[in-house]
Parts: C-alpha cells; sequence; structure tokens
C-alpha cells in the first residue's frame, strides 16, 4: 500500500470521524516504515486532532527523527492554535528555534498571533511585532491580519487601528478584525463608519462583518441603519444562519420592534440557544414575562436546553413585570436541574423576589447561596431600600464589610439611600469616610447619592460641601440641592442656586422647578413663586404637571390670595374639575374662613363626588364655626348614608356636643363626677357597656368625661375612625404621658410606652428580627419543646389524677414560660412556683389598676407615703430589674469572653444586644437599661394576650359541638406541627379569629391626641384628650345582626379558605405602623397549642362552656387583658375519638 492510497484513506477517517479504522491505518503506516513522511504526518496530525487526542498528535510528531519541514510545524501550530491550546502552541514555537535552518514563513506567524492574543500575552505579541518589522513580513497580509487580530484580542485597540491604518494592503479579515475592534472598544458609530470605507475600498462585507455592523445599530439603537442592512441582505439572497440572525433578532428587540423580531426569528431554519436568547431578551428588555414564558416551553419542547443566559434573560422580564407566578415557575425548573450554585442566576431571582415584594424569599435564596459577590450583596441592599426596609439595608451592608468584600459605588449608592430615608446622618457619615477611603470620591452616582444624604438629613450645609467638590454637576446634583435648601426652609438661597443653575450648561426640567415652586411655598415667597412658573413655560417650553399646579395653588392659598388662586384653577381646562387642586384651595378656604369661596368649591367637589364624606364634614365645620346653624342642618339633610351615620361636630365656647341627624345616646355624665356613676355601676361588664353606649351612637364615638373633669377624651368602634387614628393621621396620636407614667416602672422606655425617636428605633430593630426566618423557627423549636416537657406532661398528670384545673392559670404560666425563653434565652420553670414570675404578675397587675382607676393619680399619693399597692409595687418592680440585669451582665460576658458565639444566640435579648452593639449610649448602666425596657416590653406582650385568647377559644368551643368537631377533622388530617401545614388549618384560623373578634386580649387602646383634628365622621378631638379605641367586636353596624354570635364561618370564603378581614374592622393586632410585629408567630403558636391538646384530650368545662346566656354577661375581670373571672375550671379525659 502506497503513501497516496494512506493519505485518501486518512482523510475518509477525518471526514467520517472514525478512530479505530484511523488508529488503524497509522499502525499500518508505523508497519510499512512510513512515519517520517511528512504529509501522512501531517494527516494523522489532522486526524488525532479532529479525535481531540491532541496527545497522540504530538506523539506522531516527536516519532519524526528530523522534523526539518517547516509545514509540518505550521500544520500543528495552526492545530493546537484551532483547538485554543495557545499554551502549547507557543511552546512549540519556541522548541522551532532549535532548528537553526528552520525558518517561520507566513503559515506559521498567524497561529502564534492567535495563541498570544487568545492567551493575552501582549508583551510576546509585541515580540513577535519587533520580529516582523525586522524581517520584513508585515507586508504580507495574512501576518498583517494576524497582528491586528492579536492586538485586538488584547484590548489594545489603539495600537490596532494603527496597525489598520499602516497596512499598504488589505483583506476582508482585517476589516472585520478592525471593525471589530471599534464595536468591542465601544464606539459602535467609528465601526459602521469603517463599513463604509470597506465598500468604497472595494471589499464586499460578509456574514461576520455585516454581524459586527447589525450588532453595532443595536448598540446605538439605529434602527433606521438596521433595517438598511437588513434590506441589502434580502436583496442579495442571503440566507439567515444562526449566528447572523441572532444578531438581527438581537437589533430588533434592542430597538423595541419586537414584531419585526419575531419575523426575523421564525425565518431562521436551524435555531441555537444563542438565536433563542436573543428573542428572550428582546421579550425580557419590555418585560414580557408571558411571551419569555412560551419562547422556554417552545425551547425545550424542541430540545433546546436553555443555557444560563436564557433562565437570567426571563428572571429579569418577571422582575420588570412583578410576575412572581412565572418567576417562580423558573425558580422550580432551576431547582429541578440544580442550577442553584451560579451566582448570577442567583442574583435575578433575589431581585425577583424583591421586585415582588417577597423579601423573605429573598433572604432565604441569599442565605442559601454556596458563593457569593459583590453584585449579591448589591441586589440585596439595593432590595430592601426598594421594599421600605431600610435598617435591614445597613444591617446588610455591615454584614457585607465582615464577610471581607469591598463595596462598590452601587454599593455606597444603595446604602446611602437607605441612610436618607433613616435620617441617619451618623451612619452616613461613617459610609462617607469610607467612600473616601475607596477612592470614589469623583464617582459622579456615589457623590449625588452622598449630597442627597446629606441634604435628607438636615445637614444642608455639608450637603452644599459636596455640591461644590462634585467633579462635574449635572441635573441631578443642582436639582437635589435645591430641593435640600428649599426643604429646609432656606428659599433664597435655593433661588440663588437656581440662577447660577441657570448661568451653566445644566437646563432646568419640571423636577427642578417643581423644587424651585416649593422652595417658593416653604419661604413664603409668592410673587417669586408665579414668577418662576411662568418662566417655566414661557422661558423653557415645560408643560407644567399637576404637581407645578398644586405646589402654586398651595402658595397663593397659605398667602389668603384664594381668589387669585381659584381664578387660576378655573382658567386651566385641565385644572378647572382636577379634585386634588380644588381639595388644597378648600383647605386653605378653611383655613382663612373663606365661606363663601368655599361654598362654591365645595359645589364642584360634591358635583364630582356625591359620597365624598371629607368634604360635607368640612363644609359643615366652616358652618359651624361661623354659627350658621340652619346651614349645618342642610348639610346634614343632604348627606348620603356612608356605612356610618354622619355626625359633624358644632363649637360653642369650650364644650363640643355632638350634632346628629338622631338623638345620640352617651355615658350617664354628671357635674363633677363625670362618667363616675355609670363606670361603677358597671365595672363588671366594662366592656360590653362600653360596647352598648358606641352601638347606639350614629357614628359608633362617644365623649367620656373623667372625674372632676381630670381628663377628657373619646372612645370609637368606628372602622374609619380607628383608620384615621392608627394610620392617616397616625402621628397626631401617641402614647403620651398618661400611659408613660402609669407603666413607666414596668416598661421604662420600652417599645410600647414611647414615641417618636425611641419608637422609631426600636421598631426598626424589632421589626428586621421578626422578619427572618431564624427568629420563627426559634419560637417554633421553644413553642414544641414546652410543649413536649412542660405542658403535655402537666395534662396529663391531672388528667391520670382525674383534677380538676384551671387551664386559664396553667396557660399563663406556659406562655410566660415561652416568652421567657424566647426573650431572655432562659428556661424558667414557671409551670412551678418562682419569685421573678410572681413579681412580674404583681407588677403588671398594680399598673394596669392605675391605668383602669376611674379617679386618676389617687396612685400618686400611695407612691409618695410608700404604702399599700405602691409598696408592693416598688418590690416587684426591684425583683424583676434585678433579674433583667443579671441575665444582662451574664450575657455580655459570654459575649465579652467567646466572641465566636457572637450572632450565634437565638434569644431576642443577644439578638437586640449585637444590634446595640455599636449604637452610642452615656454609659454601659443606660445601654443595660435599653436592652431591659425593651425585652421587659416583649415580655409583657407574650405573657397574657395568647393565654387569655386560647383560654376563651377553649371555653367557646366547649359551648360549640359542631365547631368543635369540625376543628378535630381538620386537626386529625394534620400530619406534622411544621409551620407550613399549621397555616393550611384554615378552620382553625378562622375559629381563633372568630374568638378574638370576641373576646380581644386587649380589648380598648388609648392614645394621647397631640393637636386638635376632625375625625372622618366629624368627631371633633381637643389637643390634650385621650382616644380610645375598641377592639371589642360587639358592634352590629360593622360586624352584622349575629355580632354576638360565635361564626366561624364569617371569616372562609365559599371553598373554606380563610379570608383575611380588614385591620381597621379587626384592630386586636393594633393596626398602622404599630401593627404588632408578632401577629404571625402569635396564630402559630395557638395553632401549636390546640393542636396539642385536642389531639391528647378531651377538654370539658366545669361551666358547661359558651351560652348564648353567659354570652351576653360573660365572665371576664377588668385588668389590662381580658382575662376570666375565676379562672376556667376545665376537667381532661385521654382522646380517644381521632384516627
Amino acid at each position: 500500500m502506497d503513501s497516496f492510497k494512506l493519505l485518501s484513506l486518512l482523510k475518509t477517517c477525518i471526514s467520517s470521524k472514525s478512530l479505530v479504522k484511523g488508529k488503524l491505518i497509522h499502525q499500518k503506516v508505523i508497519s510499512l516504515g512510513l512515519q517520517n513522511n511528512v504529509s501522512i504526518c501531517k494527516s494523522l496530525i489532522s486526524f488525532y486532532f479532529s479525535s481531540h487526542l491532541h496527545d497522540s498528535a504530538y506523539r506522531v510528531f516527536n516519532t519524526i527523527e528530523h522534523p526539518l519541514d517547516i509545514s509540518l510545524w505550521n500544520g500543528l501550530m495552526a492545530a493546537y492554535a484551532k483547538s485554543f491550546m495557545y499554551f502549547e502552541a507557543l511552546e512549540l514555537f519556541q522548541r522551532l528555534w532549535e532548528y537553526p535552518y528552520l525558518k517561520p514563513n507566513s503559515f506559521t506567524y498567524p497561529s502564534v498571533l492567535k495563541a498570544c492574543g487568545g492567551l493575552g500575552n501582549v508583551g510576546y505579541g509585541k515580540m513577535i511585532h519587533t520580529h516582523l518589522i525586522k524581517v520584513g513580513s508585515l507586508y504580507d497580509v495574512v501576518v498583517a491580519s494576524s497582528l491586528v487580530g492579536m492586538y485586538a484580542k488584547c484590548s489594545m485597540f489603539d495600537q490596532a487601528t494603527r496597525m489598520f491604518d499602516e497596512m499598504p494592503e488589505r483583506d476582508v479579515a482585517c476589516w472585520n478584525t478592525v471593525i471589530s475592534c471599534y464595536y468591542q472598544d465601544g464606539r459602535a458609530e467609528k465601526a459602521l463608519e469603517l463599513l463604509g470605507k470597506m465598500r468604497d475600498a472595494g471589499f464586499e462585507p460578509n456574514s461576520v462583518t455585516l454581524t459586527v455592523a447589525i450588532s453595532s445599530c443595536a448598540r446605538l439603537m439605529d434602527l433606521e441603519r438596521g433595517k438598511e442592512i437588513h434590506g441589502e441582505l434580502v436583496k442579495d439572497g442571503i440566507v439567515l444562519d444562526g449566528f447572523f440572525g441572532s444578531a438581527l433578532v438581537d437589533m430588533y428587540g434592542k430597538c423595541g420592534c419586537l414584531e419585526m423580531a419575531k419575523e426575523v426569528f421564525e425565518q431562521i431554519p436551524e435555531k441555537g440557544v444563542v438565536t433563542w436568547n436573543s428573542m428572550i431578551s428582546g421579550y425580557s428588555s419590555v418585560g414580557d414575562s408571558r411571551s419569555c414564558i412560551e419562547l422556554f416551553r417552545r425551547m425545550n419542547a424542541e430540545g433546546i436546553k436553555p443555557s444560563l443566559t436564557t433562565l437570567s434573560s426571563i428572571l429579569m422580564a418577571c422582575s420588570r413585570s412583578a410576575q412572581l407566578q412565572y418567576g417562580k415557575f423558573i425558580h422550580g425548573y432551576i431547582i429541578r436541574n440544580m442550577i442553584g450554585a451560579d451566582i448570577f442566576v442567583n442574583n435575578c431571582l433575589i431581585d425577583l423576589y424583591f421586585k415582588c415584594g417577597n423579601f423573605h424569599s429573598a433572604e432565604s435564596i441569599f442565605e442559601m447561596m454556596p458563593k457569593t459577590d459583590v453584585v449579591s450583596w448589591n441586589v440585596m441592599i439595593s432590595g430592601f431600600v426598594s421594599v421600605g426596609k431600610y435598617f435591614d439595608a445597613l444591617i446588610t451592608y455591615e454584614d457585607m464589610i465582615k464577610a471581607g468584600l469591598n463595596p462598590d459605588a452601587v454599593t455606597f449608592s444603595s446604602v446611602l439611600a437607605a441612610c436618607s430615608q433613616l435620617a441617619a446622618l451618623e451612619k452616613g457619615k461613617e459610609i462617607h469616610n469610607s467612600i473616601t477611603q475607596s477612592s470614589l470620591e469623583r464617582n459622579e452616582v456615589v457623590m449625588g447619592a452622598l449630597l442627597d444624604m446629606y441634604a435628607k438629613c438636615g445637614a444642608v450645609d455639608e450637603a452644599f460641601r459636596i455640591f461644590c467638590n462634585l467633579p462635574e454637576r449635572d441635573l441631578v446634583s443642582w436639582t437635589s440641592m435645591i430641593t435640600a435648601y428649599g426643604s429646609h426652609g432656606r428659599a433664597l438661597e435655593a433661588l440663588s442656586l437656581f440662577g447660577e443653575m441657570q448661568k451653566s450648561s445644566s437646563k432646568p426640567d419640571a423636577v427642578t422647578f417643581l423644587a424651585v415652586l416649593s422652595a417658593c411655598s416653604h419661604g413664603g415667597l409668592v410673587d417669586e413663586g408665579c414668577y418662576y412658573f411662568n418662566q417655566m413655560t414661557s422661558e423653557h417650553d415645560i408643560k407644567p404637571q399637576l404637581e407645578h399646579y398644586s405646589c402654586l395653588i398651595d402658595l397663593l392659598g397659605r398667602a389668603g390670595r384664594l381668589h387669585e388662586a381659584y381664578e387660576f384653577v378655573q382658567s386651566n381646562p385641565e385644572t378647572r374639575e382636577d379634585v386634588g387642586l380644588l381639595s388644597t384651595l378648600f383647605s386653605a378656604c378653611r383655613l382663612h374662613k373663606c365661606l363663601e369661596l368655599g361654598e362654591k368649591i365645595a359645589e364642584l367637589l360634591i358635583k364630582k363626588d356625591p359620597d365624598d364624606s371629607p368634604t360635607y364634614i368640612v363644609l359643615s365645620n366652616m358652618y359651624a364655626s361661623a354659627k350658621k346653624w340652619d346651614k349645618v342642618r342642610k348639610v346634614k339633610s343632604n348627606v348620603h348614608d356612608f356605612g356610618m351615620k354622619f355626625g359633624v361636630i358644632a363649637e360653642e365656647q369650650f364644650r363640643c356636643h355632638e350634632q346628629a341627624p338622631t338623638k345620640t345616646p352617651s355615658p350617664e355624665s354628671y357635674p363633677i363626677v363625670g362618667n363616675l356613676l355609670g363606670f361603677l355601676r358597671n365595672r363588671h361588664r366594662f366592656h360590653d357597656w362600653v360596647a352598648d353606649m358606641l352601638s347606639q351612637t350614629p357614628s359608633s364615638t362617644l365623649q367620656v368625661n373623667s372625674f372632676l373633669n381630670l381628663s377628657q377624651g373619646v372612645c370609637t368602634a368606628n372602622p374609619v375612625n380607628i383608620q384615621h387614628l392608627l394610620h392617616s393621621n397616625f402621628h397626631n396620636y401617641i402614647k403620651g404621658s398618661r400611659f408613660q407614667e402609669n407603666l413607666h416602672e414596668l416598661l421604662g422606655t420600652g417599645i410600647f410606652s414611647v414615641d417618636a425617636h425611641l419608637w422609631n428605633l426600636q421598631r426598626k430593630i424589632s421589626s428586621h428580627e421578626f422578619s427572618t426566618n431564624s427568629l420563627k423557627q426559634h419560637i417554633s423549636d421553644v413553642v414544641t419543646s414546652q410543649l413536649s416537657h412542660n405542658l403535655l406532661p402537666c395534662l396529663s398528670n391531672a388528667c391520670n389524677q382525674n383534677q380538676i384545673v384551671d387551664l386559664q392559670d396553667i396557660l399563663q404560666r406556659f406562655t410566660f414560660s415561652n416568652i421567657c425563653k424566647i426573650a431572655f434565652g432562659v428556661d424558667i420553670t414557671t409551670l412551678q412556683n418562682s419569685g421573678f414570675v410572681q413579681a412580674f404578675d404583681d407588677a403588671v397587675e398594680i399598673c394596669s389598676s392605675r391605668l383602669l382607676s376611674p379617679i386618676p393619680n389617687v396612685w400618686k399619693i400611695k407612691r409618695l407615703l410608700n404604702v399599700g399597692s405602691e409598696k408592693r409595687l416598688k418590690e416587684a418592680i426591684d425583683v424583676v430589674n434585678d433579674f433583667a440585669m443579671e441575665i444582662i451582665k451574664s450575657k455580655e460576658r459570654q459575649r465579652h469572653n467567646s466572641s465566636e458565639n457572637r450572632g450565634k444566640s437565638k434569644d431576642l435579648l443577644s439578638r437586640f444586644m449585637s444590634k446595640t452593639w455599636e449604637m452610642e449610649f452615656e454609659d454601659q448602666d443606660q445601654k443595660r437599661k435599653f436592652l431591659r425596657d425593651i425585652i421587659i416590653s416583649f415580655v409583657l406582650a407574650g405573657k397574657d394576650s395568647t393565654s387569655t385568647a386560647l383560654t376563651w377559644f377553649f371555653w367557646l368551643i366547649n359551648g360549640h359541638p359542631r365547631c368543635l368537631r369540625l376543628i378535630l377533622d381538620e386537626v386529625s388530617r394534620l400530619e406534622s406541627f411544621n409551620y407550613d401545614e399549621l397555616r393550611e388549618l384554615n378552620y382553625l384560623h378562622a375559629a381563633l379569629s372568630e374568638s378574638l373578634r370576641l373576646f380581644p386580649p386587649v380589648p380598648i387602646n388609648s392614645k394621647l391626641t397631640v393637636d386638635d383634628d376632625v375625625w372622618p365622621d366629624g368627631t371633633q378631638v381637643r389637643k390634650g384628650w385621650f382616644a380610645d379605641y375598641s377592639a371589642y367586636g360587639r358592634m352590629e353596624k360593622v360586624w352584622g345582626p349575629d355580632c354576638r354570635e360565635f361564626k366561624p364561618e364569617r371569616w372562609l370564603d365559599d371553598e373554606g379558605v380563610f379570608k383575611p378581614c380588614d385591620q381597621f374592622r379587626f384592630p386586636v393586632f393594633h393596626c398602622g405602623p404599630r401593627m404588632c410585629l408578632g401577629k404571625e408567630m402569635a396564630y402559630v403558636q395557638m395553632k401549636s397549642v390546640v393542636v396539642a391538646l385536642m389531639r391528647g384530650f378531651e377538654i370539658l368545662a366545669v361551666d358547661g362552656g359558651a351560652s348564648a346566656e353567659k354570652m351576653m354577661n360573660p365572665p371576664y375581670i377588668l385588668t389590662l387583658n381580658l382575662k376570666m373571672k375565676g379562672g376556667f375550671l376545665v376537667k381532661l379525659k385521654k382522646r380517644n375519638d381521632l384516627i
């Protein structure tokens, strides 16, 4: 067999990729002694490279005794370069110099230069360049093109283009390389310009050229030029391949022409994953998650495996459209296919959950990530900021620093935004120092965020210093500084700065003028405000938005130029019927007592919305202030029924009398004694008495007078009023001195007795902790442990001995044990006697009696004399303080001695100690007092609330056997006590909610009024009055005629699924900003106890439980919590009726 036959057979093996036949031919070559034949060796090398057997190819080369044919070297180097084995290619080139008779030629250098580019070894490439100049090989167009390509691959684009410009002769490949250089260097416009020069030089662009050109159009979002190139392709009859077709789809997608992108996409015969990704990316850019999912399903159906880019694009589409269900679908695919380790995909998932408001899931994904990068932390920080969890953003930033990562510009911008919202100036200054250390003082985005932080924290002068040092002042920085001056009452400085801005290159926009008008409004600069409004429209051709009109109307209204403001509103068709502007002007009429114009505006507002109750209320109050009682009655006669009777308040001297359509009963009020006699007669049924009185008033609101008129106030059960009290006008109603005085010894400055800054601080710390999965798990573990080790053994013992037990007392001790373990991390055996337990009970009882006493302040005399209950309180508080302080000091010692365990403790005290570690206190005692107060507050909240709720629940269930049976049926299907299964107990959840409605643990809550106010139903509340709201759900107007009946079904929809109630209708867990943080956990704890007890025992009430008669006058005692009078006596039997 001759060499020609062997060469032919080897070519056949290469094309058919037949490894076995190729190896047989290789053996034949050796047996024939042809292993030194250059042509056969080159073919063998090609064969082994095509089979990815690179070592075998190299062995073929090494078997040649005298490899003196340069084409053999060139072939192996080319094979190495083609297979991305760049290091091996350069090694072989080095070895070539060992043979002085062998000279590299124009076929050698392209492979070597490609290897240099692939390795980014520009030093070696430059050495080759110098050698090429010396030997005169730069005139070879292929070599010169390869050199241009090497510089381009090493990102030395200027050198590459210089080489290109110096080339005497060029080919298409060289043009393509330089056009790609410009594109990769971000100079897409230059790339398209070079395409035109290429054509002028007589070269016809190929698919590579046109692909780069189309990509350049996409980057420039130049749809017209992209269409021109596409048209040329169609005209020339060029068939779309996957590579070029993908570029076209990408271009149309980025230019927002998705219909055309889809048309091109469908024309591509063989679509690779890049093509699919281009189409999905187009839909993703506009947030069309539905189309992305449809394409994803088509991909799978056609056997195309999605890449990480595919998944990331779909997740970004779901983030943009806030389509969580589609995002969860992709998340499920990621989990099933075990792709969870990719950082970028996880970052997209975190962003998705934040954008959809599910920050708990975002946290969980982040915590489970095997590896994170700076982007991961940035997504977490910016995500917390986007959902208003600013304190969590700061904590995440601190954790990032502790993890050893260096923040970048995005990190600092996000964390400064959190500081801005929290007005955390000191933290902002600390971050400013970090920015300086990171050499980011010249970064415009970071410095803009820093300026905004100082401005919003009130440090306007510091903000101005930042502004002056900005490397370049853009529109945003000018506007931010003007806003800062304006919002802090420095209107003249704001206008002066605006004057400077107009002289600069930055031109004001609508937002800038809004800042200027706002500054005029805050500074009372009426004429200036009018001047700049006119300047905005006439000189800058900016069309005013409603915000601009509102600012100007507010400015004129404050200045009392009401008729001028009204004429301005009526002169513009776009504003004459705008409710917001008319309402602003209407409020100004009330302020300036301009009744005539107010009537005219009220008529317009009522015409727009006849059911607009605030307009009627304000109008009637204006009439009342002017003593036009006939007009007051006329307003009332025209009022519709808004779900509650409409009441108005007429001001007459210093006394307020409710003016209502019908006579309004109120608690008996007598001179000197006020409502004292009514209270004494009804103290055994106080909450029902209050409910009776409220139900008889037109708007479920009444006025209360105390003994000697020492205090006055109002009480309401009207959901609209409660929303106003706890949410809409939250800052006007505080805990106040009355509450703080009565509970100061017990709660100190804890979260439940403070307002303003102290409340904000503690709320932020607490809300973060209560949202963590680790605390939820800790609470679940504590409850499960206490059930199995304390409560169930105690009840089993009573059951075995056939004892009658007080379930209320046992549950109180159980929940107290729970909360102490959760709060302090201490396992006190509260099912037995404990000094701390008794002291805490005494302290709560005495402080409660102070608060509920019908004759205020008597306790102060007792305290002064140190007698009776006040003496017992002092002794009890000493025990509570000693107990709490000893634990705090113990935790401090543990923290000091073992830094490794910091942050690992699960109890609330340890968590709060970690949060306060870097907070500033006057001394260590003050810090301990802060911790003591906040922890004792949570102990108080968790001690009796849950046990009280459970006591009434079991009492109600005993009197309602049908409900009991339904709960037992649901409980019997439960497989475990885990959180998710407990959540699915819909009927039990409904029954617990119904029990809480009828017997709320805290039936009445009190606030102090900061400034005079008018409630939505017309009730006028004076500064210094107490404002109470009743959570005692016995209002027929709110809950219907069956309001006193126990009906869990009212909480279920047609499919038996629990349907939540409006929080202001059901304010058992408070509402608005002070909404109970532990609501969800309370339900889980109650469900756990109910399931455990019902599975183990039949609980039989000695008194038979709830009945219709008992429901009318339920047996409770008057304390802060609605405790059952005489306890809840039960007998227990082992349950045998569950499967």
